[in-house]
């Protein structure tokens, strides 16, 4: 019997709340006892941190792929970004740090903390959204599918049926140059229909001008419009996807490089190297 979503998430909440209170407890106590609680902290830290970085490196190293799915690493990843989030205040002692170096570490940490989250709201919600518009387009390819749309275009301003003044105008004024171009920065941050609306509603008022067999050349225009707006919208939501991961594994990098140059200059200065 397979057991059901909510109740491995709500186990799986506790344990992480279970674990997260021995380690306080167990770091408390440490401070009490005037122990270097912070030495502690930071390397559970820096612990966590590969771990975290590990998940990407699975992809690329086969003996960590032996050592579980993708969807359990993924699930490790997350509460284990949690776990070194509290974590991270502790060990700064619930303030803002005062160097600079520290400074630039926590503001890195946060960073990768918040495009975290938004990678976890992102992967959730756009693979839904891409679904629903149907068809399956790799990123890489779009180029060449939108090629291929301005090829039918001209195919359609070629074909003999077709060669109405006003259909002429329509796909060399209007068609084209949306077929052709990008679309525009807003759209890409926040896609909608507006565009695909207008166009779809220009060539309904086009049959008003037209011979009833002209009218019948008008579907092919809509559904060249429907495409190149799935096109676009698959382009929006698959580069935001690839645009967040980009800058998550960037920050990763450079968090890695500071906590690494922190930690070898608080044993310098500790006297402990």
């Amino acid at each position: 019997m397979i057991e059901p979503f909510w109740r491995r998430r709500v186990r799986h909440v506790l344990l992480l709340l279970l674990v997260g209170l021995v380690l306080f407890m167990w770091l408390s106590w440490q401070t009490a006892q005037l122990a270097r609680a912070s030495f502690t902290s930071g390397y559970l830290l820096l612990f966590m941190i590969l771990v975290l970085a590990a998940y990407r490196w699975r992809k690329r190293w086969p003996p960590l792929q032996r050592l579980g799915s993708s969807a359990t690493w993924l699930q490790i990843h997350i509460y284990v970004g949690l776990a070194a989030f509290a974590l991270f205040w502790f060990h700064v002692g619930f303030r803002w740090p005062l160097g600079a170096l520290e400074q630039m570490l926590a503001t890195v940490f946060l960073l990768i903390c918040g495009s975290g989250f938004y990678g976890l709201y992102v992967t959730r919600t756009v693979p839904r959204k891409l679904t629903a518009i149907g068809g399956e387009v790799i990123f890489e390819q779009i180029p060449v599918h939108r090629r291929q749309l301005v090829q039918r275009a001209e195919a359609l301003a070629l074909d003999p049926k077709n060669q109405s003044d006003i259909l002429l105008s329509f796909i060399e004024q209007r068609l084209l140059p949306f077929l052709t171009r990008g679309r525009s920065m807003s759209y890409l941050a926040f896609p909608n229909g507006k565009t695909r609306r207008a166009l779809l509603s220009e060539v309904e008022n086009l049959k008003r001008y037209l011979t009833p067999e002209h009218q019948a050349c008008t579907p092919p225009l809509q559904r060249l419009i429907q495409d190149k707006d799935d096109l676009d919208f698959h382009q929006a939501l698959q580069g935001r996807l690839k645009g967040w991961l980009f800058i998550h594994v960037c920050l990763t990098g450079i968090l890695l490089a500071l906590a690494i140059l922190h930690t070898l200059l608080v044993h310098v200065f500790q006297g402990s190297l």
